[in-house]
């Protein structure tokens, strides 16, 4: 194929660009050209093809767009694209961990592992593609603005609750501003034969505001035992301070709602298995009844999109970046001695659990 001549005005324009989009926007231009049958490129060809660059390319930074571009197959290619959420940067009030901390520690494990070297070898053919590298995703919170879902490995910021029930007055608060459905509290039980209101009112997942209907409470002022002890699906058995299952408060007033019942009433009670591990609870807890745990990332595993896309899942949790480091070198590890030619990390991971797409 014969080569095509430049003129100056567009090897300039060319030069202006970024020094990893150079190589494919110099082949793109040139591929369009001779589509056209020109022997020639000119300035106009070149912002044509910028156009169509920056049309693709959108907003995204010049870091993402670094690790989107092939790169020659060579010692030295950097094969661990690390995306981290923008909440240091935006002032997220969401944020529970500091991504950029746990992200040095990845990045000083690879190196001192050399995993960019070892994973540039088990590519085959001349060109670096996007899905030929280790991708992690560090989210600061369980919204997870990075996709860690979608990513080889993810890890997501997240807190867990604990309820005092000496604090709690079961007003149902935290159960209506949970996003997760995570909470579940027992009907209240007023001394006296009157329904208890809820507070604040309770919002249906259909998003029209109502009361949550009150417990009838029959004249003697209690309901039978079975309907106050039916246990909230997921409710791990343990009880006692610090645990996520709580038991029966003891009898206290509700001055705090300008109430002067005593009631007895259970304390809020949390799946874990739908608990994302957020502050929302907290922070709309009239009497502060309900305390954090100390931040800590939940570590994901095999997300992928593609032919067969698949979620990334759950397998284990890390309080420290070197906690976390531990288990992601062990399953890189295991990726680098155990893959198939061509097989990439999420594949792997799918296979070596039993659960191949």
């Amino acid at each position: 194929m014969p080569k095509l001549a430049w003129e100056p005005e567009a090897e300039t324009a060319l030069s202006r660009a970024p020094f990893f989009v150079r190589p494919l926007a110099r082949r793109k231009v040139e591929e369009r050209v001779r589509a056209r049958g020109g022997n020639r490129v000119t300035l106009a060809d070149v912002r044509e093809g910028e156009a169509r660059f920056k049309a693709i390319a959108g907003d995204k930074p010049q870091a993402e767009l670094q690790r989107m571009m092939p790169q020659p197959n060579q010692p030295g290619a950097e094969m661990l694209a690390i995306e981290v959420c923008h909440c240091e940067l935006s002032g997220c009030p969401n944020v529970l961990i500091k991504p950029a901390d746990w992200k040095q520690a990845i990045e000083d494990w690879a190196r001192a592992a050399d995993v960019s070297e070892r994973l540039r070898r088990r590519v085959e053919g001349d060109r670096i593609l996007c899905h030929h590298k280790l991708r992690v995703a560090i989210a600061g919170c369980p919204n997870g603005c990075s996709r860690p879902q979608i990513a080889d490995i993810g890890l997501v910021g997240f807190v867990q609750p604990q309820v005092d029930p000496e604090k709690c007055i079961a007003c149902r608060a935290c159960e209506a501003a949970c996003p997760d459905a995570a909470i579940a509290i027992s009907p209240v039980i007023p001394s006296e034969g009157r329904p208890l209101a809820t507070y604040p009112p309770v919002i249906p997942r259909g998003g029209r505001l109502a009361a949550a209907p009150p417990s009838v409470i029959p004249s003697g002022g209690r309901l039978p035992a079975a309907e106050v002890e039916e246990p909230f699906k997921g409710d791990p058995p343990a009880t006692g301070p610090g645990s996520m299952a709580s038991a029966s408060s003891p009898e206290r007033s509700l001055d705090k709602l300008g109430m002067t019942e005593r009631v007895q009433s259970r304390a809020p009670r949390f799946d874990l298995a739908a608990c994302q591990g957020c502050t929302r609870c907290r922070d709309i807890c009239p009497p502060e009844a309900i305390t954090l745990s100390a931040p800590a990332v939940r570590i994901l595993m095999g997300g992928k999109l593609g032919r067969h896309p698949h979620l990334a899942e759950a397998v284990g949790t890390a309080a420290s970046p070197a906690e976390a480091v531990r288990i992601i070198a062990e399953a890189a590890e295991r990726f680098l001695a155990e893959a198939l030619p061509g097989e990439r990390f999420a594949e792997h991971w799918l296979r070596a659990k039993g659960d191949a797409r």
